[in-house]
């Protein structure tokens, strides 16, 4: 089943059929910010292993949903 996958993954790609969507939700619009540059940023801080980093980069309420 998994050579399947792979096998249709590689045939979507190929032929430009594939479109892969992120979306991120939220109650407030002030929450998330407009670019998506804290992502890149948390991704080098957590390489680097510095929890301080990670942790003020961006702060979150309790209501907001983020999917991505």
């Amino acid at each position: 089943m998994w050579e399947f996958y792979l096998a249709s993954a590689e045939a979507a790609f190929r032929y430009e059929d594939l479109v892969v969507f992120q979306i991120q939700l939220s109650k407030r619009n002030d929450v998330i910010p407009v670019t998506r540059d804290y992502i890149g940023q948390h991704e080098t801080a957590a390489a680097q292993g510095s929890k301080a980093d990670l942790e003020g980069a961006v702060e979150c309420d309790t209501d907001d949903i983020l999917v991505g």
